[in-house]
């Protein structure tokens, strides 16, 4: 009995190893509808060359294949194996790019949520926040760089998840003491952000002064539009108004605001993941203040402007001036001191 019970074994196990691929299965998981690794890829990895059936299965080393597969970079795991049926399956998941950033020394590349750096692909480019500026292109960050890599995570996260602030911030510029200063698309100012702290709250108090004081004063009013202190904006006046291609600016401001709000009730009656909807601090018109630095002028840094809001009881006495601008590296075609403004 028993060594007919071997001699079955012996012939399962000859069988196994004469059995010969009889097709392959390739399943990449991208983001959305982006891929940045294709079919071809993967075949040309796990057979190139020549097609994979009618390959005897033991000609396959699946472990090394998954290796090789995972070094490319857009690859996050990969996955092999053989079914009952004799078919190859390969599974792919694929890194999804969070931001792209644009080194001091020119370099260009995305990044994941593991801060993998990822390279530019001819195959597909996607639209992401542009954070310009980046003090280093070291494999190892230095404390402070890796502090602002997640920093940059937290902003870029959040812009991307907001229609409205997805088509209105252009880009973001790095400063040398490693704050933000965001470029609009629409507007010719320069939005003041400070550090990745308390992102949402500060988004916050820019929607409420693109909603309810910009409408008041026209978008060309300031140059400089600072949120980075908590319950107030800072805005530094400009030398010049130019009241025509100001109310334009509001009325694209204004479309923007009811296409985002359109984007977010079709994706609440969709299966598609609905966008969150923003939750100020308690903040409103009777708890925000804006401090009118008036350059032209000379007028005091601390003044509110009553007809907006009264003061907040921690306003600053004298309003810290805008950082100086960073020496970047811009996105090609959006140079700072060049601007193009619609």
């Amino acid at each position: 009995m028993a060594s007919g019970v071997v001699v079955l074994l012996v012939a399962a196990i000859g069988k196994k190893n004469n059995e010969q691929c009889k097709g392959i299965e390739i399943d990449i998981r991208g983001v959305g509808e982006y891929y940045f690794v294709d079919k071809t890829d993967v075949l040309n990895v796990v057979s190139p060359n020549k097609s994979v059936k009618g390959r005897a299965i033991t000609g396959f080393d699946l472990r090394k294949l998954e290796e090789t597969l995972e070094k490319n970079l857009w690859v996050k795991d990969a996955e092999l194996f053989f079914d009952n049926k004799a078919i190859l399956h390969v599974k792919v998941e694929e890194r999804e790019p969070i931001a792209r950033i644009f080194a001091v020394n020119g370099n260009s590349y995305y990044i994941d949520s593991a801060f993998a750096k990822l390279p530019l692909s001819a195959k597909m480019s996607v639209k992401l926040p542009v954070f310009t500026g980046f003090p280093t292109d070291a494999v190892k960050l230095s404390k402070a760089d890796s502090t602002l890599m997640q920093y940059i995570k937290q902003v870029s996260l959040f812009i991307a998840k907001d229609s409205f602030w997805t088509a209105q911030i252009a880009q973001v510029d790095i400063t040398p003491m490693r704050t933000f200063e965001m470029v609009p698309t629409v507007g010719n100012h320069i939005i003041i952000f400070g550090n990745g702290e308390n992102v949402e709250a500060k988004f916050d108090r820019l929607m409420i002064f693109y909603k309810n004081i910009l409408p008041k004063v026209g978008l060309n009013k300031y140059e400089s539009v600072n949120v980075q202190y908590e319950k107030q904006v800072i805005g530094k006046r400009r030398g010049a108004d130019n009241r025509i291609d100001s109310l334009q600016a509001l009325r694209n401001i204004q479309q923007m605001l009811l296409a985002a709000r359109q984007m977010r009730s079709d994706s609440s009656s969709t299966t598609q993941m609905p966008v969150k909807q923003m939750q100020p601090e308690t903040l409103s018109d009777s708890t925000l203040s804006l401090i009118d630095e008036d350059s032209s002028a000379g007028a005091a840094a601390g003044q509110a402007i009553n007809a907006i809001a009264p003061p907040a009881s921690n306003v600053r006495s004298n309003a810290a001036k805008p950082a100086t601008r960073a020496t970047t590296t811009p996105k090609p075609g959006a140079a700072r001191n060049n601007r193009q403004r619609r």
